[in-house]
């Protein structure tokens, strides 16, 4: 008999959505990210719509589905492309809300800044050494 190994996904609870969130805010944290916006549970309305709704609710299947491979990818490795596509579904789609987005901090910014126009000073200078080969030639080995 053949074994089949297949991860099983976590099921899209609101503990489970809880603890993700609490993923994703340690490692802004951690990255020294920003995160703009507010999150749908800090507020007083969502905690007393918890309190008389214990469960998530979901428009379609397919809602219940892809939020629970979305947290099975974050709880594998957190990076900010999947934190952002998770808030996105999360608060965009289930919630029907304002969407908190995670954002690199200044520091990083800068250095991305400046590798670019290092790379753009090094395209020209690339330029400028192969005009420099074609106005040379082969003069000086006559």
């Amino acid at each position: 008999m053949e074994t089949i190994n297949k991860r099983v996904l976590l099921q899209p609870t609101k503990e489970n959505v809880k603890k993700t969130v609490e993923l994703i805010k340690m490692f802004a944290d951690n990255k020294g990210y920003t995160i703009d916006g507010t999150f749908k549970e800090d507020s007083v309305g969502f905690k007393l719509m918890s309190l008389i709704k214990g469960e998530l609710t979901f428009e379609h299947k397919s809602h219940s589905k892809k939020l629970s491979k979305l947290m099975e990818i974050l709880e594998r490795k957190i990076t900010l492309k999947r934190s952002n596509n998770f808030l996105q579904f999360l608060y965009g789609t289930i919630y029907k809300t304002i969407t908190p987005e995670m954002r690199i901090s200044a520091k990083e910014q800068a250095i991305q800044n400046a590798k670019k126009h290092w790379k753009e000073l090094r395209d020209q200078a690339e330029i400028a050494r192969l005009k420099y080969k074609e106005e040379k030639g082969n003069f000086y080995k006559k």
